[in-house]
């Protein structure tokens, strides 16, 4: 099973420790009057940013600007433990592109000192790097509609990245859009990077799935703004390495799907609107079986026909596309002659994939 390993937050306090009483009004004016460019100039999706209260929310704006300029140390207005540990992590699940943090040590004189991965040239180095993969990567969008842009993005990190546990720094953006070599968090932050190049706010999604032995595993994914709803993505499931395909299933699911298989920790927002998930959208979805709809999802181009049933008919539609010559009956309407085909079943999502 693919899972995801999570760094962890070190938060060390020096001197008389940490204090967790109020912060004087002037200090904190003094210091949220200071908090300017770059946080004002970014233009990312803020969805964890939006969940803090106004009081993590200054702080978030502090770290920020700190750490997007990589200084050494930097001055804030809440030196409260417990905010800083929340704010960190809020700031690297909005941020991708601050892949280069590793932690901060809090002073008892409203000092932050960040920790980096890397040294300060190897960071800009990195920076101009992701800036030329990223622009490698976008000049091939197709132009079309939003909907064909994020699926060429989902598609394009599936094909030219591969799972591994061990690859380099894979928590972090540069695994995926560097080495090509990463986990399901270095999938989830290059979708994430890139769907916001695009226009289309995005968010890390952190929690886990339980595996076969009901054994809670780490893992990532992505929520998707589109059409003022939202909808879900998780290319390292799309990523079907073993038999080199990409699987539309993982791709703009609902969040009543994603919950049937996944435990969310971080806060979501639910789908309103299923027209826009993948099947749906695709005309893929079928609440009876008739091989005379069914004729409709064969992709000639592609020699495959996916498809997606409702619950209550997936069982007999499997049974009979497997089992039964029905598949060359759908094939022979379609104009086409095959003695051999390969199929595949997700249960989870009711789908079938014929291949020829």
């Amino acid at each position: 099973m693919k899972k995801i390993k999570f760094i962890l937050l070190v938060l060390l306090v020096f001197c008389t420790g940490c204090s967790h009483s109020s912060i004087p009004e002037e200090k904190e004016k003094q210091v949220s009057e200071e908090t300017q460019a770059p946080f004002e100039q970014d233009t990312c999706f803020k969805y964890h940013y939006e969940q803090l209260n106004e009081r993590q929310q200054i702080l978030y704006q502090e770290m920020y600007n700190i750490i997007f300029n990589i200084e050494e140390e930097g001055k804030i207005s809440n030196k409260d433990v417990n905010d800083i540990k929340v704010v960190h992590e809020a700031l690297i699940y909005d941020h991708p592109e601050l892949f280069y943090v590793e932690m901060e040590t809090v002073y008892d004189d409203y000092r932050l000192k960040p920790t980096y991965y890397f040294e300060k040239d190897e960071i800009l180095t990195y920076r101009e790097q992701l800036e030329e993969a990223k622009e490698d990567i976008l000049a091939d969008l197709p132009k079309k509609d939003t909907y064909e842009q994020m699926y060429y993005i989902y598609e394009y990190v599936i094909n030219n990245v591969r799972y591994d546990e061990n690859s380099q720094n894979n928590q972090l953006l540069i695994s995926s859009m560097l080495n090509h070599e990463t986990v399901c968090t270095g999938y989830a932050k290059m979708i994430q990077y890139l769907m916001q190049e695009i226009g289309v706010n995005t968010s890390l999604i952190v929690g886990g799935f339980f595996d076969e032995n009901n054994q809670l595993q780490r893992h990532a994914w992505n929520m998707i703004e589109y059409d003022n709803d939202y909808y879900y993505i998780d290319a390292t499931w799309g990523d079907d390495e073993e038999n080199q395909m990409v699987l539309n299933e993982y791709f703009m699911f609902s969040s009543e799907d994603m919950l049937k298989f996944y435990t969310p920790e971080t806060k979501y927002n639910t789908t309103s609107n299923l027209q826009n998930t993948y099947f749906i959208k695709n005309n893929l979805y079928f609440e009876q079986y008739d091989i005379s709809l069914l004729v409709k999802a064969v992709n000639k181009e592609d020699r495959t026909m996916l498809l997606r049933f409702s619950e209550d008919i997936y069982p007999n539609a499997k049974n009979r596309l497997t089992q039964t010559n029905d598949v060359f009956d759908i094939l022979t309407k379609a104009g086409i002659e095959e003695e051999y085909i390969n199929y595949s079943c997700d249960d989870r999502f009711q789908v079938i994939k014929v291949m020829w």
